[in-house]
């Protein structure tokens, strides 16, 4: 599964008009990929450049992947009209140069005027050598910048252009992705703590082996993504892969569903709590210290082993919520087992869907809702996991709301 792409199709960029402001940093051939990430997602694409960038590409090249003009220098009002016509102003990579001169009000040459002229929200990219990022100059303009209300997204750390290794490089497009889309949404949750579980557990046989399942995560790691880019605080806790998960999201790895038990405690309280994970119903009653040896069962056993298997701890029923969210994977009676397991663990929503999606992008969702105890089901048809996390979003939003 190409996870970004899955992103990147189901984007909140799409039909928007995004400004992409290239600097001359030597990452700025990375721009290129991020341009045609927005371009994938449904957004169009206006290029700025500055002079220093002109050294590194060539504008022509950005005109062609663009299919727009490329700004280099004033002509007429675009200084004040392109802006004024945008939805997103991106900065990247942003040198240590524009982001002294933006946090200083200093407007230039185009690309400056363009940003000063600007009302909508703008993420901007660094990317330098470690000592330059560090200087207190730097660092300082950083925080103008965000105390007015800039997106800096934080470069990472590894290998730099220079030959040196530090904090500086230029992000990766998931990252930058990912603050393009919290940009431009309503912070609606602002306040409000979420914790979602999410992919498999593993419940160990002895120390190697495991019972589990092949769930990746994904459909919990939307709807905490969901959740950050509208304004929540979210504590991500799971048995699956990662995904990108950075700053955004603070993640626990857990592998048993004991330690996903004690995950979520911990945690607790929350105003939402999304129970996506596709927690193991039973584990070993006992655990066998070191690895079993297979000569040792076919001499002592006859090449058997009798597995004793115990209930593991109920997660979601456990769980005191503002607003609790399931999921049902269910074989056959879907609707009705799916109801039946909501009135048992008191559930207010609960999403429904059949075995054959496990592990499917795209599948056929029932969504069901307990209204001040009245049940309400409604067939979702096909949908996108990410469709399914803004359901679940507008849901509790609108759960919420009804409380205050």
């Amino acid at each position: 599964m190409d996870w970004f792409y899955e992103i990147v199709r189901t984007s909140y960029l799409s039909g928007k008009k995004i400004i992409l402001g290239i600097t001359g940093g030597i990452a700025c051939y990375k721009s290129i990929e991020l341009m045609r990430q927005f371009q994938k997602a449904g957004a169009e694409v206006q290029v700025v450049m500055t002079k220093m960038a002109q050294r590194f590409l060539g504008p022509e090249l950005l005109e062609a992947l663009s299919g727009k003009k490329v700004l280099t220098d004033f002509e007429g009002m675009e200084h004040i009209y392109v802006p004024h016509s945008a939805d997103l102003f991106v900065i990247a990579p942003a040198t240590a140069n524009i982001i002294g001169k933006i946090a200083n009000g200093i407007c230039d040459d185009i690309l400056t005027t363009q940003v000063i002229a600007s009302t909508v929200p703008c993420v901007i990219v660094p990317s330098m050598n470690w000592a330059m990022l560090k200087n207190p100059a730097t660092q300082e303009n950083i925080k103008k910048l965000r105390e007015r209300g800039y997106i800096v997204v934080e470069p990472e750390e590894g290998d730099l252009a220079c030959g040196e290794r530090g904090e500086g490089k230029f992000p990766k497009i998931e990252k930058i992705f990912f603050w393009c889309e919290y940009a431009i949404t309503p912070k609606i949750f602002s306040g409000e703590k979420v914790i979602v579980t999410a992919g498999p557990t593993k419940e160990f046989i002895d120390d190697v082996r495991f019972i589990s399942n092949p769930s990746s995560g994904f459909m919990g790691y939307l709807v905490a993504r969901e959740f950050a880019i509208w304004g929540a605080d979210v504590k991500l806790i799971t048995g699956g892969d990662e995904f990108d998960s950075p700053e955004f999201l603070s993640v626990s790895k857990v592998e048993s569903s004991d330690d996903m038990f004690l995950e979520v405690q911990k945690n607790l309280p929350a105003d939402i709590f999304v129970g996506s994970a596709a927690v193991s119903d039973f584990k070993p009653k006992t655990k066998i210290k070191g690895k079993i040896k297979k000569e040792k069962i076919e001499a002592e056993g006859g090449g058997k082993i009798i597995l004793e298997l115990v209930k593991t701890k109920d997660i979601i029923q456990s769980v005191n919520a503002k607003v609790k969210i399931g999921f049902s994977l269910e074989e056959s009676n879907l609707q009705e087992n799916a109801i039946e397991k909501m009135k048992k663990k008191k559930i207010d929503i609960i999403i429904a869907n059949p075995l054959i999606s496990f592990r499917k992008e795209e599948s056929e969702f029932i969504l069901i809702e307990n209204r001040n105890g009245n049940i309400f089901a409604e067939k979702l048809g096909r949908k996108h996991k990410r469709e399914i996390a803004r359901i679940i979003v507008d849901k509790s939003f609108k759960i919420l709301n009804s409380m205050r």
